[in-house]
């Protein structure tokens, strides 16, 4: 069933079901998982009973899921990259806005190499960003800092 049909089904906008729908959306308010089961066609309970069983399941020994690394990595990228958006007119507030953005709480998850990964992603939304709000292909505004066949391979 598509968003929009099922939004339609629910009484819902499909606005407010593609946030249900997310998996890291807000939590769903019940009025809203009665309205979509009943559109669906499934019945409340199972589905919560389904969605206990699964969590209880997705890490037996401490009863914890496991974030997603893609998924938080490039959450944590987008950020940086709308960070940078907004005060990239202020060298201070860049610098800042990494800083704030990479710190972590968990050090067992966010590792140096998922910070780098995080960082890529920002990169990576960034550069797109650029592109495609500034479509023109102009020279690049900076000189290098050496010269590339300086840069120690």
């Amino acid at each position: 069933m598509l968003q929009k049909d099922l939004a339609c089904a629910a009484g819902m906008s499909q606005a407010q079901v593609s946030v249900r729908l997310r998996r890291t959306g807000p939590s769903i308010p019940i009025d809203q998982v009665v309205r979509m089961c009943g559109a669906l066609g499934l019945d409340v309970s199972s589905v919560f009973n389904q969605a206990e069983q699964r969590a209880r399941t997705s890490c037996p020994t401490t009863g914890v899921i496991e974030p997603d690394e893609d998924e938080q990595t490039r959450a944590v990228g987008r950020r940086i990259a709308a960070s940078l958006w907004v005060g990239c007119d202020d060298p201070d507030f860049i610098v800042l806005a990494i800083d704030q953005n990479m710190f972590r709480d968990d050090n067992r998850f966010w590792t140096p190499n998922r910070k780098q990964l995080a960082l890529m992603w920002a990169l990576h939304d960034l550069a797109y960003t650029i592109g495609r709000r500034y479509p023109i292909r102009d020279p690049f505004i900076l000189k290098p800092v050496i010269e590339p066949s300086e840069i120690v391979p």
